[in-house]
């Protein structure tokens, strides 16, 4: 995706914490197209430092998201786009079980919780 499409500007929230905020130019223009039907909120939650911002390590963190999303193909769905970000998000937060699934899209509150392990073959 081009940048010269997005802009980004601080802004403060209701309780007065600056934020930053990113959006797109010509936003109407998407949303009278039936192809763009879903629209995608990205919240990240941090510990400001003393400024405000996030620290170094969740900049790049927010930065390496920015990346993978401007490098996917303009043309892949939302659907596809959402479970990119959803993957990227859980990295690291979620031991990989071979054969697991969840029951719910996103974070589920039930991982980590030692469960019986009952498919045949397994140890």
């Amino acid at each position: 995706m081009s940048q010269e499409l997005w802009w980004t500007a601080p802004t403060e929230s209701e309780n007065g914490k600056l934020i930053m905020v990113t959006g797109r130019k010509d936003v109407e223009s998407f949303r009278k197209n039936p192809k763009f039907s879903i629209r995608i909120e990205v919240t990240w939650k941090y510990e400001p430092e003393a400024d405000g911002m996030p620290d170094k390590e969740t900049s790049e963190q927010m930065e390496q998201v920015q990346e993978i999303l401007d490098s996917l193909p303009d043309d892949l769905s939302e659907e596809r786009r959402q479970v990119i970000l959803t993957a990227y998000q859980l990295f690291g937060k979620v031991n990989y079980f071979w054969g697991g699934k969840s029951l719910v899209l996103g974070w589920d509150s039930r991982w980590g919780t030692p469960k019986e392990v009952w498919a045949a073959g397994s140890p």
